[in-house]
């Protein structure tokens, strides 16, 4: 992706041609224009009604994590300062457009609704609001208000749709769960003291989800109480493992769940307990130096008997492939060490001085990846047939 894309004209708000309205949701009459901050004192207005317009938008911020995902076949999203940017792969070169964030101060995230044409994006300022966009419309359909008081670093959908998770940045780290249908706010709770880097909803549970970031890895689940529902929260215990920032985590089928850390060991955890960490034949890391993504891919998802595999990457710029049973079943005798050795199914390494810091299976053209390096860039990997273990 190296050649340069040529920039379109920023998207206004409903500057798409009219789709349907999505299924169940009413139309609140929204406008777009009336949540947009007021400029700052010396601030230049911009758009292709006001004397300045956008030229070209510098730069893409690879710290982000979850900034990449395809909004439909052969189209990136993805996050740059005050903007999302929309990339159309589907024509050579790619074209870019950009909507810009409503609340004028940065956007922090964005998810996208797994069955319905919804965008929603987490925004930075004084309390941001979270928007929940129709795609590709970018109409404003619903305004999550009051769940943080400065950004937001992690947004996820329950598996059916139903629920919306989002935490909050610096200050106060909350964990909010949201009937997003309705703008209401039904669980409210301190995620951590320090950043999260990622809130996943159980695949298997909508009542769990799991949290981590720096220095920890924390396991949720709504529980029903005397004084009504509550989020119960048990923080992992790192135990004889040195205690590392958890950057990403999959979760198995039975509950376990694996995760990355600093020092190129994977760490699979039962309840809130280390179970095993997974090293090479001799002790070797399973990575050369931090592991920065995992992700649990299953042959058939409707049929998980036939097998899977959990996608690593690391610093190392090496993508391994690790057998989804052995990993599953794997068992040490704890007393003695906790290291479980296995080697990789496969690995590839994407090139020299590539620092990867995550991935994303692609739907458009041929089985490949959109590979996020930390050093600036953005990759397509093409993989050859039967490349996904």
């Amino acid at each position: 992706m190296a050649e340069e894309a040529p920039v379109e004209e920023p998207a206004p708000a409903e500057e798409a041609t009219p789709v349907a309205l999505t299924a169940g949701l009413e139309d609140k009459g929204y406008n777009r224009a009336d949540f947009v901050a007021v400029l700052a004192q010396d601030e230049i207005p911009a758009g292709p009604a006001q004397l300045t317009r956008l030229h070209h938008m510098f730069g893409f911020d690879t710290s982000l994590f979850s900034n990449v995902a395809y909004v439909e076949q052969g189209v990136l999203l993805s996050i740059a300062g005050n903007a999302l940017v929309v990339m159309d792969l589907r024509v050579s070169p790619p074209t870019r457009k950009y909507v810009f964030g409503v609340d004028g101060r940065g956007v922090g995230s964005f998810v996208l609704h797994p069955t319905e044409p919804l965008v929603v994006v987490g925004e930075k300022g004084n309390d941001p609001n979270i928007y929940i966009f129709e795609y590709p419309t970018w109409k404003v359909l619903r305004v999550l208000r009051k769940g943080t008081e400065r950004s937001y670093l992690s947004l996820a959908f329950s598996p059916d749709g139903k629920k919306l998770a989002s935490v909050g940045g610096n200050p106060d780290y909350m964990l909010t769960i949201w009937d997003w249908r309705q703008e209401r706010i039904t669980l409210h709770t301190k995620a951590f003291g320090q950043d999260i880097f990622q809130c996943i909803f159980s695949p298997d549970d909508p009542g769990r989800l799991t949290t981590s970031g720096t220095g920890h890895i924390r396991f949720w689940r709504m529980a029903k109480t005397f004084t009504g529902l509550k989020l119960q929260g048990d923080i992992g215990k790192f135990g004889k493992v040195e205690l590392s920032d958890v950057v990403d985590f999959a979760e198995l089928p039975d509950g376990k769940v694996l995760s990355t850390s600093e020092n190129g060991a994977l760490l699979l955890w039962e309840g809130n307990f280390i179970k095993c960490c997974f090293v090479r034949p001799g002790g070797k890391s399973a990575h050369d130096g931090a592991i920065t993504s995992v992700n649990l891919v299953f042959k058939d998802p409707n049929d998980r008997s036939k097998g899977g595999a959990f996608i690593t990457t690391g610093a190392d710029g090496k993508i391994c492939w690790w057998d989804f049973k052995t990993i599953d079943e794997a068992e040490v005798d704890a007393d003695n060490s906790l290291d479980f050795e296995v080697e990789p199914a496969r690995e590839l390494s994407v090139g020299e001085n590539v620092n990867i810091h995550s991935v994303l299976q692609g739907d458009y053209a041929g089985d490949h990846y959109i590979i996020i390096d930390k050093n600036g860039a953005m990759w397509r990997l093409d993989l050859p047939t039967g490349g996904r273990s």
